[in-house]
């Protein structure tokens, strides 16, 4: 064979293979650039919640863990001084704890203290709202949200307050004024710190104690307005610690009669009604037992309340239980649940007892020492025999 023709061949094979090579690479490129488009429009990890309200942190677990699961923290420029103390149990707006810090600015340092919520989008949010207090009155501070990118937004509290004095006040924040003070323009899509800021002219006085509760994200005014009075409610237990202590530092119970069953899981989070987790019961009397979950309240006057609520739910709509109070004396009350709902459904509903009603049914019940709230299934109120309920935010209303 004519050794150049063999040559030519040679070198057409060479080029198709390079350009099939090259065919290749592009097409991996692409399935690469697809993949990273993917990745980069896939959800974030980062916790969100469909709740009108997202609970940062409550202070209720006593520690510098907020209510989504990340470490809180201070920053300081020396020689400043910031010193949270998270089991503050002297005057907590609601709950058992409030977080207090104390600060020192020296005149030239500075510093913060910081909630850390992971990655969070709060565009869906029209406000932050949140309960703070001084030791003294007149205490100063900026707040400030931060980015995943750095990009900052400071707001003056005196803006949202004439002062800070010795009693709660509610602060409401519209979100709007972070992305419109020109500071930083932070991406509200991606916001990973809230904090309380002494820095230059926001740290005067440059030394003094606040006290901070309940910090939250609140997607509709409506909310807001209704949130009136708060301060004087008892938040029972509002599931956000994941475990079975509740908000009065009482560790809550289940009992059962041979052969029923109720088993709890208080880390759901599959759909609180707000904060990060609700309490998930699942329930089988066997046609022939029965059983509790029981808030085990210590021992805590409900008389100067006007009513019990909370949230209820159910896997399937339909579950039933009664509710029973009981006091020192072992004296007990039930109420089923169709007595102020419906039925249940798989939507949350609120449930509002009134405390007179509960007065009237029973005079001998000691509402001045109430040691259980309990939901029950037995006899009547275990019909269907098994289900699925899920509860929010127990507490008292004044």
């Amino acid at each position: 064979m004519n050794t150049k023709y063999v040559l030519k061949i040679i070198i057409v094979l060479l080029l198709v293979g390079l350009f099939s090579c090259k065919i290749f690479e592009l097409r991996e490129g692409l399935i690469s650039s697809d993949k990273e488009s993917a990745n980069n429009n896939a959800p974030s990890e980062a916790v969100e919640s469909l709740s009108p309200i997202l609970i940062l942190n409550d202070f209720n677990n006593g520690t510098a863990q907020n209510n989504l699961e990340k470490e809180d923290f201070v920053w300081v420029q020396d020689p400043c001084t910031i010193e949270p103390v998270y089991n503050d149990k002297s005057s907590p707006h609601e709950g058992a704890y409030s977080l207090k810090i104390n600060y020192d600015t020296k005149k030239t340092g500075g510093g913060a203290w910081i909630t850390y919520p992971g990655s969070i989008d709060t565009s869906k949010y029209k406000w932050l709202q949140f309960w703070v207090k001084g030791e003294k009155g007149g205490e100063t501070f900026a707040v400030e949200i931060k980015d995943a990118k750095e990009a900052k937004s400071k707001l003056n509290i005196k803006d949202y307050l004439d002062s800070t004095t010795t009693r709660w006040q509610k602060v409401s924040i519209p979100m709007s004024d972070f992305a419109s003070t020109g500071e930083g323009n932070p991406d509200m899509s991606q916001i990973i710190a809230v904090a309380l800021v002494w820095w230059e002219e926001l740290s005067l006085p440059v030394s003094g104690t606040v006290y901070v509760d309940k910090i939250m994200l609140v997607r509709d005014e409506k909310i807001i307005k209704n949130q009136k009075g708060l301060s004087s409610d008892l938040v029972l237990d509002d599931f956000n610690n994941g475990t079975n202590q509740n908000n009065l530092q009482q560790n809550d119970a289940i009992w059962a009669q041979d052969p029923g069953i109720i088993t709890t899981a208080y880390n759901d989070k599959s759909s609180p009604y707000e904060g990060t987790y609700n309490l998930k019961i699942d329930y089988d009397t066997k046609s022939t037992g029965g059983g509790a979950w029981m808030l085990i309240t210590g021992t805590i006057d409900i008389s100067k309340y006007k009513s019990l609520e909370f949230w209820v739910k159910g896997k399937n709509g339909g579950e039933n239980f009664a509710v029973e109070l009981r006091d020192s004396n072992d004296v007990k009350i039930k109420f089923g649940i169709n007595n102020f709902i419906n039925k249940v459904t798989t939507e949350w509903q609120k449930v509002n007892i009134s405390i007179d009603e509960i007065k009237n049914s029973n005079s001998e019940i000691d509402l001045a020492q109430i040691t259980v709230i309990g939901f029950v299934w037995w006899e009547e109120y275990s019909l269907p025999v098994k289900g699925t309920i899920y509860l929010d935010k127990v507490m008292l209303k004044k």
